[in-house]
This record gives C-alpha cells, sequence and structure tokens, in this order.
C-alpha cells in the first residue's frame, strides 16, 4: 500500500513538472518570435548545377524569419528578376539563391544598368522644370 501511494505521488510531481515546464517553455518561445517578422525567399526546388538558367521549374519558396536572412538573398518578390539568368556556382536543392549565384553584386543591381536585361538599352532623358 505504501508502495503504491509512492508511486502514485512521484506520477502526479512528474505531470506537474512537464506540465510547468511546457508552459515556460511555450511562454519563452512566444517571447522571443513576438516581434519576428517572416519573410518568403527564393530557393531551388532541386540541385542545380553551374550554368543552369533558371526558369520558373527551378524555383519554389520559403518562409523564414527577416533576422535569419541576409540582404543578398532573393526575396519572393524578387523572383522575377531571376528568370533567364544562368548561375554562376551549383545550387544544392532547398537553399537559398543569392545574388551571387547569379553572378551580379548588389552594388550593379542598384544602378540603372544591373536592371537592364541583356540585348536590351536603356537611355536616360533629362528633364528640368521647364521641361
Amino acid at each position: 500500500m505504501k508502495q503504491k501511494l509512492v508511486l502514485l505521488i512521484a506520477a502526479v510531481v512528474g505531470l506537474l513538472a512537464f506540465a510547468t515546464t511546457h508552459l515556460y517553455i511555450k511562454k519563452t518561445h512566444e517571447e522571443l518570435y513576438r516581434n519576428a517578422e517572416p519573410v518568403h525567399i527564393v530557393v531551388a526546388k532541386e540541385s542545380l548545377p553551374e550554368g543552369t538558367e533558371l526558369r520558373g521549374e527551378h524555383l519554389a519558396f520559403r518562409k523564414v524569419f527577416k533576422s535569419a536572412v541576409g540582404q543578398d538573398v532573393f526575396r519572393g518578390s524578387q523572383k522575377d528578376l531571376l528568370m533567364g539568368k544562368s548561375l554562376v556556382y551549383p545550387v544544392k536543392k532547398g537553399d537559398p539563391l543569392s545574388w551571387l549565384h547569379v553572378g551580379a553584386n548588389l552594388n550593379e543591381l542598384r544602378n540603372l544598368s544591373g536592371l537592364v536585361p541583356r540585348g536590351m538599352r536603356a537611355m536616360s532623358i533629362p528633364v528640368s522644370t521647364e521641361t
């Protein structure tokens, strides 16, 4: 009888420890991720070798937190910038695609010349208050 009581008390204490630990972890998780901003990034749907010309069927999206990715990774809204570009480096399945994979750096792409597709031309038009 005494052994059963000890076993019952141990089981109750174990359940209480489990419940309080679970509540603590849940509360801590909510505090950590309260201000986290999720973003969609472009990842390779399959392993892609060097020289692959990117098309829609090569790409997928993954939801991650903004603080977990750098600025050189393509966001979901930038998927169209990748279409038709060739890979300079191979990419494994599920890896995020960055500007480095397509042979461009951020400084080039911030200028107009980095945004103009090959075979096309851009022209600047002077504008003043009179025109």
